[in-house]
C-alpha cells in the first residue's frame, strides 16, 4: 500500500486543545473541516447526572460492556442486594465503587474500551430497564436519536474511533475526545430534512430484525438440550438444589478433599447431585485424554506487541466470545516470539484454551486452524488424546461443566482456578461414533442460528445502505 503524505501546519495543530499529532486524528479531522460541520455539542450531550446508589436497588438488571454485543444485543445479569455470594461478588465490588448508571429511553451508549468493535447501544423499551457500567460514555441526542444513533454507528464510526487514543493497551475513548467530534453539515442536514421517509424505512427493516431474534436460541442453550438428552441429566432438580441455601455438611467432607477445602461452595449439595448425575453414565477423568499436562500461558508486557510481527498472543479477551478471535492489535514482536520459540507455550490445532480467572473464568475456545500464536497466562491450554475435541469442547461449555467450575474455583477478589482441578473432573466416555452424533446434533443447530445471525447482519447493514442512499 501506497504511504500518504499530508501537509499539516503547526497553527492547526495548537488549535486543539490536547495537542494530538496521531494520524488518523489529523486525516479524519482536516476530512470533516474542508466543509461546514456541527459540534458534538450541538447534536448531543454528555449525560453527568446518572449516577445510582446501591442503597436504592433491590433486585435489578446490569450489563457490562461484555454483556452487549455489536448487533446492539443486550443481555445483562440480575442481581439482587440481599444475596451478594461468590458468583456476583466482583459485580457488587464495581458496583459499591460507583461503576453504575442509570439510563432513559433515547439515549446512547459508547463503550470506551476497543470502540472499532462497534458496541454502541440506542436504549429503547427493550433495554431502558437496564443499569449499565459506567465504563460505557453515555451521550444524550438533542434530536432525532435514531437517526443520530444509525449515523454514528454507521456513517461516522471510522470517524469515532480516529477520536479513540491508544495508550498502553487497546484503543480509547474519553468524554472529553468526544467533544472534539465534527459532524458534517451536509450530511446531517440531508438525514434530519428525510428524517420522515428514512425512519418509515427503517422501521420495516427493525421489526423484520425483532422477528429474527425473537426466534434465535442461544448457543449455551442448544449445547444443553443437546446434552441433557442424550444423557438424561436432571436440569430440573438440579436447579431446585441449587435454590437452596441452607444445608448439613460433615467434617468428613471436608477431610475427604486434598486441600481441605472448607467453603460453603465447594460442599453445595447442588455440586454433588451434578458429579452423581454425570457419573450415572460411564465416565473417565479429563486427565485420562490428555495427550499432555495442562499447560498455562505466557505472560506479556505492552511494548512486547507490534503490528508488524506475525504470532499473535491470544489473550482472555481473545475467547471471549467462544472461539479465537484475533486482530493486528494482538500482534507479537518478532524478537518476544523467537524468545519463546521452544517454550511450550504455543497453540496447535484442536487445542482447547480456557480463561482461569477473574469474571471470565471458565469460557473455552477451540482452536480451529493451525495459527502461529502463544496463550496468556490467565489461560489454559487443554491438549487432548482419544476424543473428538469438538465433543470435548462443547461439554466444557455446558451447564453441568460449568457449574463444575463454579464450585471448585477459588478465591473472592479474584476468582482462579488451576489444572490440578480441571483435570479430576468427569468426562463422558462414550464412543467416537456417540461423540460424533453429539456434535453433528449441536452444529446442525448452530449453523440454524448462524444463518438467522446472518440475517440479521444482513439487515441492519441494509438500515445503513438506506442512510448512505439519501446523502449521498
Amino acid at each position: 500500500m501506497a504511504t500518504k503524505y499530508y501537509n499539516i501546519h503547526l497553527s492547526y495543530l495548537a488549535n486543539e486543545p490536547t495537542l494530538r499529532s496521531d494520524a488518523n486524528f489529523i486525516i479524519n479531522d482536516i476530512q470533516v473541516i474542508k466543509d461546514d460541520y456541527y459540534c458534538f455539542d450541538e447534536l448531543f450531550e454528555i449525560v453527568s447526572d446518572n449516577k445510582v446508589s446501591l442503597k436504592d436497588l433491590d433486585v435489578f438488571k446490569y450489563a457490562e460492556i461484555s454483556n452487549v454485543s455489536a448487533e446492539e444485543d443486550v443481555t445483562p445479569v440480575i442481581l439482587d442486594v440481599d444475596d451478594k455470594n461468590e458468583l456476583n461478588a466482583n459485580y457488587f465490588k464495581k458496583i459499591e465503587e460507583g461503576d453504575i448508571i442509570r439510563v432513559q429511553k433515547n439515549d446512547i451508549l459508547i463503550s470506551k474500551v476497543r470502540p472499532y468493535l462497534k458496541k454502541i447501544i440506542l436504549i429503547d423499551d427493550s433495554n431502558c430497564d437496564i443499569f449499565y457500567t459506567s465504563a460505557f460514555i453515555h451521550i444524550r441526542p438533542r434530536k432525532s436519536p435514531r437517526l443520530l444513533f444509525y449515523l454514528l454507528k454507521g456513517h461516522f464510526i471510522k470517524y469515532l474511533n480516529s477520536i479513540s487514543r491508544q495508550g498502553k493497551g487497546y484503543p480509547t475513548l474519553s468524554e472529553r475526545d468526544l467533544h472534539y467530534m465534527k459532524f458534517s453539515k451536509k450530511v446531517i442536514d440531508l438525514t434530519f430534512s428525510n428524517e420522515a421517509k428514512l425512519l418509515a424505512q427503517i422501521t420495516s427493516i427493525e421489526k423484520q430484525i425483532v422477528n429474527l431474534k425473537k426466534n434465535r436460541i442461544h448457543d449455551t442453550d442448544v449445547i444443553n438440550d443437546v446434552f441433557q438428552k442424550y444423557f438424561n441429566w436432571d436440569f430440573g432438580t438440579f436447579k431446585k438444589k441449587q435454590e437452596n441455601k441452607n444445608y448439613i455438611t460433615h467434617f468428613s467432607s471436608v477431610i475427604d478433599n486434598y486441600d481441605l477445602r472448607m467453603s460453603a461452595k465447594f460442599h453445595r449439595p447442588s455440586g454433588t447431585f451434578v458429579l452423581q448425575d454425570i457419573e450415572k453414565s460411564n465416565c473417565l477423568r479429563v486427565k485420562n485424554f490428555l495427550a499432555e499436562p495442562i499447560v498455562l500461558g505466557a505472560s506479556v508486557s505492552p511494548s512486547d506487541f507490534d503490528s508488524k510481527g506475525s504470532c499473535y498472543y491470544i489473550s482472555m479477551a481473545s475467547v471471549k466470545n467462544y472461539k479465537v478471535e484475533l486482530d493486528e492489535s494482538q500482534l507479537l514482536s518478532d524478537e518476544y516470539s523467537r524468545k519463546r520459540k521452544n517454550a511450550n507455550k504455543r497453540v496447535e490445532k484442536n487445542d482447547i484454551i480456557m480463561t482461569r480467572s477473574g469474571a471470565a473464568i471458565g469460557k473455552f475456545a477451540l482452536v480451529e486452524d493451525d495459527i502461529n500464536a502463544i496463550h496468556a497466562d490467565f489461560t489454559m491450554r487443554i491438549r487432548l488424546k482419544n476424543i473428538n475435541p469438538l465433543f470435548a469442547y462443547y461439554y466444557f461449555r455446558s451447564l453441568y461443566f460449568q457449574y463444575l467450575i463454579v464450585i471448585n474455583y477459588k478465591g473472592l477478589q479474584n476468582n482462579n482456578i488451576f489444572p490440578n482441578q480441571v483435570q479430576e473432573f468427569p468426562i463422558p466416555d462414550i464412543s467416537f461414533e456417540s461423540q460424533d452424533k453429539i456434535v453433528e446434533n449441536i452444529k446442525s443447530q448452530l449453523d440454524i442460528q448462524k444463518k438467522a445471525n446472518d440475517k440479521i447482519t444482513q439487515l441492519r447493514n441494509k438500515i445503513d445502505e438506506v442512510i448512505e442512499k439519501c446523502i449521498a
